[in-house]
């Protein structure tokens, strides 16, 4: 997570100075330091390079050492709608990229935006002032997660009339349904997007994509320009036999059922299948709701886990059991239900394109492990069901939804698509860069 560190190992605030040689120039300012040809090149810092939605780190930080803790609080809602949330969620590529390694150990950028913005809202709730609608053109933002949301921001501060349409009853996407509360608050997340209400944007919830509104009803509405965000709502399938059994439940349902507050039995022992963050989550919720004995069972090694590190140690803290190289060969049954499930041991292989070694099935070395309950988290895909077929693209391999990498617009002009509808599942400070450019692209297409 980095340290509270006294001051960053960068002075300037806004972007870094980066002096390269030049033949044919010479920097006259530079008294003193050289006579040598240089040339300047100006880069953002590491840290706010790395950001996907590029807040001003060194800014805030240097706000936060003076005590100016609102005021760091609005440079980072300049760049981002989320600053509680993300700094709470956040995997923080910035601190990956920061300067101060060099030093001892990185700034701790996602502990001080959670600082701020907790405290500002114990001071009390910050309500936006509306801006001021200054163009005609109607935004239709499809999807209210943090792709949807941030473009929807980003474009109210432009000056345009932006209706948001969401499915569940409530807005926040997986960061309202998926991320458990003791990890996200529900308050936080709602908070965060009060603050979105209050600049102007309209959330209409309660609204499915493909069957109470589509891309043609809009456009017969007035909206000028679509940006679709849905997401990636449905659960990967194992597909190995007994998947169907009672007690067999997708981590991403599990999940949305807890936040909507279904009653779920678990059982004495859960198996969690899968190694990335919502294994985790799946997890910790199952042992939080009682059960005994939780697993994670996943196919590679512990350093090919893509979950983050002190989410998997949160996780051991908790009493989470961790079996590495096993992956499930079939989930055995009793009378409709789950019994256990059947495992193979894996070794690995050569690296696969996720740049991961690959795990290899070794012959004859099923094991069993007796379960009351199944979870897998092998990752999320778009429901395409609800996609118009003109949108979907005809290569099977990559995501179901092509956009132009740049602008990411469709082949429809005017209908934008961004997040995880677009990459596959990603991070929501990701999703939260995607909804930037997307907000950039439907400004620079309706002008």
């Amino acid at each position: 997570m980095g340290i509270l560190s006294y001051n960053c190992v960068k002075l300037n605030l806004d972007d870094l100075i980066y002096w390269v040689k030049h033949p044919n120039m010479l920097l006259r300012r530079l008294i003193n330091l050289t006579e040598k040809p240089l040339k300047e090149v100006r880069k953002l810092p590491p840290c706010r390079a790395a950001c996907p939605a590029h807040v001003n780190v060194q800014a805030y930080v240097a706000l936060i050492q003076r005590g100016k803790f609102n005021e760091a609080v609005e440079v980072i809602r300049r760049d981002l709608p989320f600053p509680a949330i993300c700094g709470r969620v956040c995997f923080s590529p910035c601190e990956d990229a920061c300067a101060r390694v060099n030093l001892d150990q990185a700034v701790a950028i996602r502990a001080l935006k959670r600082l701020v913005a907790d405290i500002e809202r114990e001071q009390g709730r910050v309500v936006a002032q509306p801006v001021p609608k200054k163009y005609s053109e109607k935004v239709a933002i499809i999807g209210a997660g943090p792709a949807g949301l941030t473009a929807a921001y980003e474009l109210a501060k432009l000056g345009y009339p932006v209706t948001v349409f969401e499915r569940m009853a409530e807005p926040g996407g997986m960061m309202r349904y998926c991320i458990p509360d003791f990890r996200l608050e529900k308050f936080v997340v709602a908070n965060e997007i009060a603050y979105i209400k209050d600049l102007g944007v309209e959330i209409k919830t309660g609204v499915e994509f493909g069957k109470d509104i589509t891309i043609e009803s809009l456009k017969k509405d007035g909206y000028k320009a679509i940006f679709i965000a849905i997401g990636t709502q449905t659960g990967m399938k194992l597909n190995v036999p007994g998947e169907d059994l009672e007690g067999v439940i997708n981590a991403v349902d599990f999940l949305r059922a807890i936040a909507l507050g279904k009653k779920i039995t678990v059982g004495e022992r859960v198996a969690v299948i899968g190694g990335g963050n919502t294994a985790i989550d799946a997890a910790r919720t199952a042992k939080k709701l009682g059960a005994k004995e939780v697993m994670i069972l996943y196919r590679r090694s512990r350093e090919e886990m893509p979950a983050l590190p002190h989410e998997v140690e949160l996780a051991e803290k908790d009493g989470i059991k961790f079996y590495f190289l096993v992956a499930p060969k079939q989930i055995i049954g009793e009378n409709g239900r789950v019994k256990a499930v059947e495992c193979l041991r894996m070794r690995l292989g050569e690296p696969d394109e996720s740049g991961r070694r690959r795990p290899i099935p070794i012959a004859f070395s099923e094991h069993q492990y007796e379960v009351d309950m199944v979870i897998p988290a092998l990752g999320q895909v778009v429901e395409e069901s609800v996609l118009p077929p003109e949108l979907l693209s005809k290569d099977k391999r990559g995501p179901p939804l092509q956009v132009d990498p740049l602008t990411l617009e469709t082949n429809i002009p005017g209908v934008f698509a961004g997040g995880d509808v677009a990459t596959g599942p990603a991070s929501i400070i990701e999703a939260v860069g995607a909804g930037k450019r997307a907000a950039i692209s439907i400004h620079r297409y309706l002008r």
